[in-house]
Parts: C-alpha cells; sequence; structure tokens
C-alpha cells in the first residue's frame, strides 16, 4: 500500500523528511513493542502514568 497523493502535500515536508525520506504521515522513531508477559505490562503501565504526572506537574 503506498501513501495516497492527498497526504503528499510539499507544504507537509520539511528539510528533514526529504532528508531522512520520510512521507508526510509517518512517526519517526516509531516502533511497535508486543506484550510479552505480566511484569512487561506493569513496566509500560507505569511508564504511562509516569508522562501523565510529568505533564500534569508542568501545567
Amino acid at each position: 500500500m503506498t501513501c495516497r497523493e492527498d497526504y503528499r502535500r510539499a507544504d507537509w515536508v520539511t528539510a528533514s523528511k526529504l532528508k531522512h525520506r520520510e512521507s508526510t504521515i509517518w512517526q519517526r522513531r516509531f516502533w511497535e513493542h508486543p506484550i510479552r508477559d505480566e511484569s512487561d505490562f506493569a513496566r509500560h503501565t507505569e511508564n504511562l502514568f509516569e508522562r501523565d504526572l510529568i505533564v500534569l506537574q508542568a501545567r
């Protein structure tokens, strides 16, 4: 599947995206991580809560 022409807008393409040969909608440095077990799930859940607290404290 290729990126539709609707998303190939010149005003969305930055110099950095051109340099890294990226499209307009893909998020750089994104990867999926399958949850392996209960411990892994707990670790990721704690990380999300910590991020939320940091954001709330910054307000």
